[in-house]
């Protein structure tokens, strides 16, 4: 059986701020259930980005050819195409890319909510 698993992030309950990460699922031909039921839960896409991380929904990712000019995008199920991809965020008009093998993980919305702003500040 394939693992599906999912994360949700564990938040201080009063200033909801991230803590860090609850993992969940069907995980080593068990089920784990999930922790909260009133956060957002993110899907592990089942694709290891170019360093071997494992990519999630809401990951923010570098990718592109050139070293120097290197695209940043975050990574979400797009219903439209009935698959994860990311959609470049540094651009006028955001494009989707179905690619992932040159995908890298350099962060994600919880954990550093303004890198897709600063990524966009560089272009």
């Amino acid at each position: 059986m394939r693992e599906m698993k999912f994360r949700q992030p564990r938040l201080n309950d009063k200033k909801g701020e991230f803590i860090d990460w609850f993992y969940w699922g069907f995980i080593d031909g068990g089920f784990i259930a999930p922790l909260r039921h009133d956060v957002d839960n993110y899907q592990s896409i089942g694709i290891k980005d170019k360093n071997g991380k494992e990519m999630w929904k809401d990951d923010i990712v570098r990718f592109g050819h050139k070293k120097k000019n290197r695209d940043v995008g975050r990574i979400v199920y797009e219903t439209d195409f009935c698959a994860f991809g990311c959609w470049q965020t540094n651009l006028s008009k955001p494009r989707f890319h179905f690619c992932y093998e040159d995908f890298e993980v350099i962060g994600n919305i919880h954990e550093n909510p303004k890198l897709l702003e600063t990524e966009r500040k560089v272009k």
